[in-house]
């Protein structure tokens, strides 16, 4: 066999998997995910999403263009083995390239092109689209030719292909819980289908909500917010929050020589990404590159808020509480009944650990208890008295107190006398 009959065999079956690939990608990609692409101005989306409205073109071309090829491998074949074989040159062509077509021209291409449906998108629109123009002539009679008939016998085809996520959506809803489809996996089959198209500044923690640290902040300290806090990564700022030189990971802590160093000894490089980027695209990117935190910007470069893989798979899964999430109960024990506390602390938690009972007043955190007792943001070190308890500011902000140690005044008095004798 020449190499010129090989190469036209290898270019024709190529052609059919082409055809048949694309079809399926250009069918099977989300088309949540095409109207983003549209409207951030993806020319390759607002093709795939006019050539959606009209399905019988998209069969109509890839039918002929597979067939084109197909024919021309069965001439080609047919051919070659007819100068050898002569009466069993049919046979031998159909035997040998039928399994060749269905494999390499039918089944791989379908499974690759619909496995990698999104990212193989915008070549397989160019490439119909293209194609639909070259076509053209007999793409237009196919088209004609099937609305001609399915107009007949009155089969109604809609302008659309297969079932929408809403319908899938319902679908899932329609159960009660319980049935053939749990509460829990209801909401997830909605969730699936918005992650793809929310993006980073939908699913960021606020800069505003951001626990964070000056970079000649001790080490020491940034262990003692995070044993309350209860998480490892914190962004690392110069000077103000909103210009982030890094972030740091309090397990490097333990590293090094002296907890009196300033953090920025252990910061590690900041890892910055748009806010409009799809938090789909960004999962993918951080495992790539190994990252567990990101810092949200805006086009201008201004940090607007931070994420993390957590923050993303929550999307999915639910609700995976971490130290940002609200309701939750921070504090350690530091000995002889102290507890050091979150502000983000609810005062009912506070009451059930001290069996006691706070006036009730326009608050429900400790924070925003001690902020309306002292009637502005006290400094770190200030001491707030109310009934038994006193509550020494450990750590505060501009904005709000982020770190409470509490105790009983009994417990104070019992120190001193020890002191005393």
């Amino acid at each position: 066999m020449g190499i010129e009959v090989i190469f036209l065999i290898v270019f024709c079956l190529l052609m059919e998997g082409l055809f048949t690939g694309s079809e399926i990608a250009v069918i099977s990609v989300d088309r949540g995910y095409l109207k983003e692409m549209a409207a951030s101005g993806r020319r390759f989306a607002k093709i795939g999403l006019e050539m959606l409205e009209k399905p019988e073109r998209i069969f109509a071309t890839s039918l002929t263009g597979t067939d084109l090829f197909v024919v021309a491998n069965t001439i080609i074949f047919t051919t070659f083995f007819l100068e050898r074989l002569e009466s069993y040159a049919e046979i031998v062509s159909i035997a040998v390239l039928t399994p060749l077509v269905l494999i390499f021209g039918e089944i791989i291409p379908k499974s690759v092109f619909q496995t990698y449906s999104k990212r193989l998108a915008p070549f397989a629109i160019y490439f119909l689209h293209g194609a639909s123009y070259v076509l053209a002539p007999a793409v237009a009679f196919l088209s004609t030719a099937s609305r001609v008939f399915l107009r007949v016998f009155r089969v109604d085809v809609p302008a659309r292909l297969g079932i929408t996520r809403e319908e899938l959506i319902m679908m899932a809803t329609q159960y009660s819980p319980g049935e053939d489809v749990e509460e829990h996996e209801q909401k997830m089959v909605g969730r699936v289908f918005e992650y793809s198209e929310k993006k980073v500044r939908d699913v960021m923690v606020p800069l505003v909500d951001v626990v964070a640290f000056e970079e000649t902040t001790p080490i020491s300290e940034v262990i003692d917010v995070a044993s309350v806090r209860g998480f490892t990564r914190y962004p690392i700022f110069r000077e103000r929050i909103y210009n982030i030189t890094g972030f740091v990971n309090v397990l490097d802590a333990f590293s090094v020589d002296s907890v009196d160093l300033p953090v920025s000894v252990i910061k590690r490089k900041p890892y910055f990404v748009p806010e409009t980027m799809m938090i789909d695209e960004l999962l993918e990117e951080m495992k790539r590159e190994g990252q567990w935190l990101a810092i949200a910007v805006d086009e201008f470069g201004g940090v607007t808020g931070i994420i993390t893989v957590e923050d993303i798979l929550e999307e999915v899964v639910g609700e995976i509480e971490d130290e940002y999430d609200r309701g939750r109960v921070f504090y350690t024990e530091e000995g002889d009944g102290t507890l050091l506390i979150s502000g983000r602390m609810e005062v009912e938690d506070l009451e059930e650990l001290f069996d006691l009972e706070f006036p009730r007043g326009d608050y429900t955190t400790v924070a925003g208890y001690i902020i309306g007792k002292a009637g502005r943001i006290p400094q770190e070190g200030e001491i707030i008295e109310e009934g038994e308890l006193l509550f020494e500011v450990v750590r505060a902000t501009e904005k709000t107190v982020d770190l409470v140690r509490v105790k009983r005044r009994e417990d104070v008095a019992g120190e001193e006398d020890r002191g005393d004798s």
